[in-house]
């Protein structure tokens, strides 16, 4: 037996705190953590059951917090809400870019998950089929392969080291690049997706994602490399960034019309 008060003291201490170190170590490994104990704002990456779209932003939203962390039942006015505030856009360019992805204004109380948005170079609008309803994604993307290809919602490694080494010096990824890796992404689809599409939807679509990686985390010339990697692999916003100012939707016009006339 316990030889007295202050052995079974201590063995009791020992107990709960392998119980906590246990409990956090299966935090890390699996992402056990409830929802709501996390603080808004602070980093967790998806847990199992949660859902996620194939725009890094929005995934980044929710692991952020700043939308439901589980990707389900939003609304289009949370959405636009969560955009403008924590991208640093102006209430337009929210709207706007949410309804690109909605494809209509929500009736009141009408709410999406986060993988309903993985409609491809989709433009009919069916509610009761919500997953072929909406174009988000598009061929020649930077970083998701064409639907033709095979998954076309999640990252691809592949292509995301090539956007990586897009950047000539290492430290940051400029205009010029970002055009130039997305004509190459144009020239390769072209030449081997028979089901290729790039009209003018798609052209808008993917100027417009440079052009808003650009302002939202650079300073429209260039953004800094750290801050594409973590966007694009972690789905995280950089740490230390916050929004500089408001981003128009003039603004992001002007550039995105900018990087398509450097397209070859």
């Amino acid at each position: 037996g316990f030889q007295s008060k202050e052995d079974f003291g201590c063995l009791l201490f020992i107990h709960k705190m392998l119980g906590s170190w246990m409990q956090s170590i299966s935090t890390t490994l699996w992402g056990t953590e409830r929802h709501d104990e996390l603080p808004v704002g602070y980093y967790h990456p998806p847990s199992p059951g949660d859902v996620r779209s194939p725009c890094p932003g929005l995934n980044a939203l929710a692991n952020h917090g700043y939308l439901p962390r589980d990707g389900k039942g939003i609304t289009q006015l949370q959405m636009i809400s969560a955009v403008a505030k924590y991208f640093g856009v102006s209430r337009t360019l929210a709207t706007t870019l949410t309804t690109n992805a909605f494809m209509k204004q929500p009736s009141i109380g009408y709410t999406w998950n986060l993988d309903s948005l993985v409609g491809h170079n989709t433009y009919v609008v069916d509610l009761q089929i919500p997953q072929s309803s909406f174009r988000l994604e598009h061929d020649a993307s930077m970083t998701r392969v064409d639907v033709y290809f095979g998954q076309d919602h999640t990252l691809n490694q592949a292509l995301y080291q090539e956007l990586i080494a897009c950047s000539s010096d290492g430290i940051s990824i400029t205009l010029d690049e970002f055009a130039k890796f997305q004509s190459a992404r144009q020239a390769h689809s072209k030449a081997n997706n028979p089901d290729y599409k790039f009209g003018v939807n798609q052209k808008i679509l993917a100027s417009g994602e440079a052009a808003l990686i650009l302002a939202i985390f650079g300073d429209s010339d260039s953004v800094p490399l750290e801050s594409v990697k973590t966007f694009f692999e972690n789905e995280q916003f950089p740490a230390g960034w916050e929004p500089h100012g408001i981003v128009s939707a003039p603004q992001i016009g002007a550039l995105a019309t900018k990087i398509m006339s450097k397209w070859t």
